[in-house]
């Protein structure tokens, strides 16, 4: 059966090489090659380190030998420890669950699943009206402008109204630039399961986080499930900008949009890797 290739949106080594330590057979960083080319009706090879050993050789009259090595890679070191992980069953298939298998699942299982991931709409908005400042220059030309009515056509009140909220909405997103991207995962099978994880900008792999969202695969160690008929708050999206607390919010009428509340199915999952 023919290798199914990766295209990783997200990948943290750090993670996938500690685990390849506590597998069987688990985790090097180069494999030496010796092969011999012969001549006169000769051959000879060899693989000395790595998953495979291999040797051959028959007299020969003249030739050559050469020797290198292979580099692990973070996309090959993910392939080995998946690999070795599906082979020993330390990975959790969630592709296809009832409450019965969620509820027998237990904090620090490594879980595997198909999802559809969805960054929260209040930090899309963030990152959306971050790049308003860049637009401002347009915005004015714009506003000097006059359409058919002989009206402007951008409302200079509108404009001055976005330069008022510009600051705040750069803060937010000096904030948000070196933060933990949020996600939520549902399960594609059964929406109803979902899971929360915080993916470190570094390990990103994707070109801008907009092209996280959509199905693909999630590989994670379940950090904490939530219990039925507790809803969890799993943390403010921006602490420290967020400060009112709950009853300033419900004075001011304001929601609890800058975070993310779990409710029964639901974990909050440690992502190892997310690909498609």
């Amino acid at each position: 059966m023919a290798r199914k290739l990766r295209f990783f949106l997200y990948r943290d080594d750090a993670i996938v090489s500690q685990f390849l330590e506590q597998l069987e057979g688990g985790r090097y960083e180069e494999e030496n090659i010796r092969r011999q080319a012969a001549s006169g009706g000769s051959v000879g090879g060899g693989i000395g380190i790595g998953p495979a050993s291999v040797r051959g050789s028959r007299d020969r009259s003249t030739g050559s030998e050469t020797e290198f090595s292979l580099q692990q890679t973070g996309s090959s070191r993910f392939s080995r420890f998946h690999d070795l992980a599906a082979e020993s069953e330390e990975i959790q298939s969630m592709d296809a669950i009832d409450e019965e298998i969620w509820n027998q699942v237990e904090s620090g299982e490594l879980i595997e699943a198909r999802v559809n991931l969805e960054i929260p709409a209040f930090l899309k908005s963030i990152e959306l009206a971050s790049q308003a400042s860049a637009l401002l220059p347009f915005f004015d030309v714009f506003g000097s402008l006059e359409g058919e009515d002989g009206k402007p056509l951008i409302d200079p009140n509108e404009m001055q109204t976005v330069k008022r909220q510009l600051p705040a909405v750069e803060q937010a997103a000096a904030i948000t630039e070196d933060a933990p991207v949020p996600i939520v995962a549902s399960l594609v099978t059964d929406p109803k399961f979902k899971f929360f994880v915080r993916l470190k900008r570094e390990m990103i792999q994707a070109e801008g986080i907009g092209d996280l969202e959509g199905e693909a695969r999630l590989v994670g160690s379940i950090q904490s499930k939530v219990a039925r008929g507790k809803p969890e708050q799993v943390g403010q999206l921006l602490p420290g900008l967020l400060a009112q607390n709950r009853a300033q919010r419900r004075r001011s009428g304001s929601s609890d949009s800058g975070s993310v509340t779990l409710r029964y199915p639901a974990a909050v999952v440690t992502p190892v890797a997310i690909f498609r």
